[in-house]
C-alpha cells in the first residue's frame, strides 16, 4: 500500500468516526431533551398532583422530589461585590476560561511568544481535519 493509500484510508477512518460521533452527540442532545422533560416537569408535576413527596418502586429505587435552582451572575462587577459584602467572598475566585486561554496561547505562540515551564503547560500538536466538500 503506498503513502497515498495509506493517508486515504486513514482520511476515510477519521470522517466515518466524525459521522459517528456527530450521529451519537444529535441522539445525546434528544435524550437530554427528553431526560430534562421528564425529571424536571413530568415526574414533579405527576408527583405534585397525587401530592406525593417522595415513592419507593421494586426494583427501581425510590424517586424523590429536590429542590434546585440555576443562577447566574448578570452583572459581575457588581454582583461579585454584593457577594463579598454579604459574606459570600469565599465564591469569588479568579479564573481563566480554558478555550479562552487556549485561543489567546494559540496566537501568540504564532507570533513567537514563550510562556515560563514553571507556570504553564502549553503543549502545541497538529491535528487533521476534514473540510466538507
Amino acid at each position: 500500500m503506498d503513502s497515498n493509500s495509506a493517508l486515504h484510508a486513514l482520511a476515510v477512518e477519521m470522517r466515518q468516526l466524525q459521522t459517528t460521533k456527530d450521529e451519537q452527540t444529535i441522539a445525546l442532545s434528544a435524550t437530554n431533551r427528553r431526560l430534562d422533560e421528564i425529571r424536571l416537569k413530568l415526574i414533579p408535576d405527576a408527583m405534585n398532583d397525587a401530592d406525593i413527596r417522595t415513592i419507593t418502586f421494586e426494583g427501581l429505587g425510590r424517586v424523590q422530589l429536590a429542590m434546585d435552582l440555576y443562577a447566574t451572575i448578570k452583572d459581575k462587577e457588581l454582583g461579585y461585590a454584593w457577594l463579598a459584602e454579604n459574606g459570600y467572598d469565599g465564591l469569588i475566585v479568579p479564573y481563566v476560561q480554558p478555550s479562552t486561554m487556549k485561543s489567546a496561547f494559540k496566537k501568540a505562540l504564532q507570533h513567537g511568544q514563550e510562556f515560563p515551564e514553571e507556570l504553564f503547560t502549553v503543549t502545541p500538536f497538529m491535528r487533521a481535519s476534514i473540510v466538507k466538500a
